[in-house]
């Protein structure tokens, strides 16, 4: 029935609010349940083996409450981590930062920027023409992004004690004015070991690849596409930034972007699809195997 549920549009929203109640009641309960329904097995947290069993492990024992974490899972917050250790560089300019959409001061905002919550995934704006922009519609989305929980769905405790913010930062585009190629680092232990490379993440058909760090497939995932491994110039450099972020982090995603040769920071990431990864069974086996709790 519940699986009937979460494929149904009309009744979507009343999944999501169905999960939160479960997390308010047990976030454990909330993580056996998405899982059973996302994987239709049961999941093993006593002695978890797969990549998504030990995230989820890590997720339930490791980042409730957890000081360290909930900074780097909080996208303002996180700029002083990467200042701390050294990646001030890497860091994409700050225009500002609000408390409440009540507070932004749309005048002062240039032709382009990115504007997006400082917590959870999904909630970003793209202006690329403040001419063109339509603010109240932005303005609609802001308010019903900055009320939501997200947490609560997925029992992603990362994000359950970050103090809410919408940040403005200088787009991220190269020279021809397009979106740079995404580089997803899996970390373990301060050591990146493979990665995933997402490209054209704006249209209907983004591409998503993964390969190990001297640009082979690896045949991880359902979705791979075969595309080519572009090899940047900054590749040593992107290697050296992710092992100094993930080095306190027995599993961390770093994401980071190719700026005409410039390595820009985009986020950490604790939970990769909220610990139910689209993965086949070589992939959760192999990514899980370097994950040691």
């Amino acid at each position: 029935m519940l699986t009937i549920l979460k494929k149904s549009n009309f009744a979507h929203k009343l999944y999501e609010y169905f999960l939160s109640a479960v997390t308010i009641i047990s976030p454990t309960l909330n993580t056996r349940l998405y899982y059973r329904i996302s994987h239709n097995r049961k999941l093993n947290l006593d002695d978890p083996k797969l990549f998504n069993e030990k995230i989820l492990w890590l997720k339930l024992n490791r980042y409730k409450d957890n000081p360290l974490i909930t900074q780097c899972a909080d996208k303002y917050a996180v700029r002083d981590f990467l200042i701390t250790k050294g990646y001030i560089a890497n860091l994409v300019e700050l225009l500002a930062v609000y408390d409440s959409v009540n507070d932004i001061d749309w005048e002062i905002l240039p032709e382009k920027f990115a504007m997006k919550l400082n917590y959870g995934s999904g909630f970003n704006i793209i202006c690329k023409d403040y001419l063109k922009f339509d603010r109240e519609k932005a303005i609609r989305k802001l308010l019903k992004w900055i009320k939501s929980k997200y947490y609560l769905s997925h029992s992603e405790m990362q994000y359950k004690n970050v103090d809410r913010k919408i940040i403005v930062e200088e787009i991220i585009e190269t020279q021809d004015g397009d979106f740079p190629a995404d580089y997803k680092f899996y970390c373990f232990n301060g050591e990146p070991k493979c990665l995933l490379y997402c490209t054209e993440r704006e249209g209907s058909q983004a591409m998503k690849t993964m390969f190990d760090l001297k640009g082979n497939i690896l045949e991880y995932r359902d979705d791979t596409t075969a595309q080519i491994f572009p090899n940047p110039v900054c590749f040593d450099e992107m290697l050296e930034v992710c092992r100094g972020l993930s080095a306190d982090f027995p599993f961390v995603r770093v994401d980071l972007y190719d700026k005409d040769g410039q390595v820009i920071f985009g986020e950490l990431t604790f939970t990769p699809a909220g610990g139910t990864g689209d993965y086949n069974v070589t992939g959760d086996y192999v990514l899980g195997e370097w994950i040691k709790i």
